[in-house]
């Protein structure tokens, strides 16, 4: 899955930065037992936007770190990831929920899934 945020460009990196938020939440729907990591790149577009509430944040980030909430998702960083990607993952009672139904129906399992981010 890919998002090009490339055509955004604004002289205000404010606005640009809430403008590329508006269309990544676009892309990725509505939470549904989603949580998403991001790295430092993408959680710098996403605190720009109006509906990410921080958390309180360890001073000595070293892996994957809860960092807030946006939209419904919570939203971790890891600063060890590419920068051009964001990984969704589901809880885990979405997971278990989803492994009931593949064994039970033969419903496909949900698993995480990779977005690249063309900026």
């Amino acid at each position: 899955m890919f998002v090009d945020l490339s055509s955004i460009n604004n002289s205000d990196y404010k606005l640009e930065y809430q403008e590329k938020s508006k269309i990544l939440l676009d892309y990725l729907g509505e939470p549904d037992g989603k949580f998403l990591i991001v790295p430092i790149h993408i959680l710098n577009i996403l605190q720009e936007n109006n509906e990410f509430v921080s958390c309180e944040i360890n001073s000595d980030i070293s892996g994957v770190e809860k960092v807030g909430n946006i939209n419904g998702y919570d939203c971790y960083v890891d600063i060890h990831m590419d920068s051009n990607e964001i990984l969704l993952y589901y809880n885990k009672a979405k997971i278990r929920d989803s492994k009931l139904d593949y064994l039970l129906n033969s419903v496909e399992l949900l698993e995480e899934k990779r977005v690249k981010i063309i900026s």
